[in-house]
């Protein structure tokens, strides 16, 4: 089969680092396909890092070497013009010469798209240029912030509607792409893979040395510093633990960056916990296992989510996890493995962290959660479904009509 993979983030010879859950699934399903990944850079990255201009116009095979990995110019037009941004990054797929080389020499049978807007929409306009079927990949906040209105809903559920399937990270999210009127036939869930090669116990007073982390009792964050993920709610709640029984031992860990560091550095000022709370920046994915060995704890108070991959990677690294009922998180945060609080409820998430840091957990209890579903595994998955859309072409007249019906049908 020849899949070509349309994706929002992928890591690149000068940004290993970068969308690192896309990179895994694609090497798993490059051992069963001839894959082409298309990764636009967009103009506004172009800016701040002109370096990357040297992605431009040829393959990338530092990350993935079994894939081609092309990252032509790319154009995602802001808010409020966002909504013609599926257009352009089509535009951008057919207008790169060695995107147009690669699709001559290998015609795609399916088309993949790892995100739903407006990557999806991209890939509904491509799938009708180029005669194929195409399934569409919802993670999270590409469905829990579509608006209500307006013409980036409706050109993401019409992307949605006639695709040819739509794959949804949790249970969650495939009840809300059915709500927006996609058969729930067409929908399925498939749980993102875990390295567990990577992801997996080690020693916590090593790992606590080779980091330099000194607490007593360790609270780990590791996202992006975005309200959506919670961390200024995390600080609250940090401030309401340290005035208990815990204040002599705790200390908090931001793995990460975003837009609200500078507001969360002038909170922890004003809260007197410069001592206690440490901001550790962004680190390489490699470095994440470590950091979830050495903490006691990791606290994810997201106000919204898909399935966040950190969970389970803590999970099986055996670190108990404390985090907002939201998403699909409730389907793999259970006894022994954590606890759940309400999104945006300092005084909740403060007693979750209390009685998390008092509890004796069992490490390999732990991680027993996490486990059953590796890269591998997704991708056989993922490879079943892509199977089962391009088997409806069952002849070369019957194609013909079908790629005549396509066409006619999304036309936009």
């Amino acid at each position: 089969m020849k899949a070509l993979v349309l994706s929002d983030t992928f890591p690149n010879r000068l940004e290993p680092d970068l969308g690192p859950y896309n990179a895994q699934q694609v090497e798993a399903l490059a051992r069963r396909a001839e894959v082409t990944v298309i990764n636009p850079v967009s103009l506004g990255r172009l800016v701040r890092k002109p370096a990357l201009a040297r992605l431009l116009e040829g393959s990338d095979d530092t990350v993935v070497p079994a894939a081609t990995v092309l990252h032509p110019l790319g154009l995602v037009w802001p808010w409020p013009a966002d909504a013609v941004s599926g257009y352009t990054l089509a535009l951008s797929a057919r207008a790169s010469t060695a995107c147009r080389q690669a699709v001559t020499q290998t015609t795609p049978d399916v088309i993949y798209s790892t995100w739903a807007f407006p990557h999806g929409h991209a890939a509904m306009l491509l799938a009708r240029r180029w005669g194929c079927p195409y399934v569409i990949k919802c993670r999270g906040s590409d469905i829990n912030t579509l608006p209500k209105s307006g013409l980036r809903r409706r050109f993401a559920v019409r992307a949605l509607l006639r695709s040819d399937h739509v794959v949804t990270v949790s249970e969650d999210l495939r009840r809300k792409v059915a709500d927006l009127g996609v058969p729930p036939t067409k929908v399925t869930t498939i749980y993102n893979g875990l390295d567990s090669q990577r992801f997996k116990i080690l020693d916590r007073e090593g790992a606590r040395t080779r980091l330099g982390v000194a607490a007593a009792r360790a609270i780990l964050f590791v996202g992006s510093l975005r309200a959506v993920k919670g961390p200024d709610c995390l600080l609250e709640a940090f401030g309401r633990l340290r005035d208990g029984a815990l204040a002599s031992s705790a200390e908090l860990y931001l793995v990460g960056n975003g837009d609200m560091e500078a507001r969360l550095k002038r909170r922890v000022r004003a809260l007197g916990l410069s001592s206690y709370v440490h901001f550790a920046g962004n680190r390489k994915h490699g470095d994440i296992p470590l950091w979830m060995n050495a903490a006691d704890v990791l606290c994810l108070p997201s106000r919204s989510e898909g399935l966040p991959n950190v969970v389970r990677e803590a999970l099986a690294c055996g670190t108990p996890v404390v985090a907002s009922a939201v998403g699909g998180v409730p389907e793999v945060v259970r006894e022994p493995s954590g606890l759940l609080v309400p999104p945006d409820d300092p005084d909740a998430l403060a007693e979750a962290l209390r009685q998390a840091l008092k509890t004796h957990w069992d490490r390999r209890a732990v991680q027993q959660t996490a486990l059953g579903l590796d890269w591998d595994r997704n991708a056989e998955q993922l490879m079943s479904v892509l199977r089962r859309v391009t088997g409806r072409q069952v002849s070369q007249e019957g194609a013909a009509r079908s790629v005549e019906a396509r066409r006619t049908h999304t036309r936009v």
